[in-house]
């Protein structure tokens, strides 16, 4: 399985066309801005899905804020 980790605003795209890629090729993709379900509480999902990973793609775009994994509940650090 092959996690992908997503920042909306700049790599939607990107992460949908290699989560439809991954799923094309037969393999397992999970991708933190669309494989959870309402009410799914985030922590453990994220960390049951990046152990099961064999593969982790973090994708980050131009608008990205480094300082941003400086902040304590921030889920882009968390990941």
């Amino acid at each position: 399985m092959f996690f992908i980790s997503a920042l909306r605003a700049d790599t939607l795209f990107a992460a949908d066309a290699l989560f439809y890629a991954i799923r094309e090729a037969d393999h397992e993709a999970f991708v933190d801005t669309g494989s959870l379900r309402g009410g799914e509480p985030f922590p453990e999902v994220i960390s049951t899905a990046v152990s099961k990973a064999h593969g982790l793609l973090a994708l980050i775009g131009p608008s990205f804020n480094v300082a941003r994994l400086q902040e304590a509940p921030n889920v882009v650090a968390y990941e």
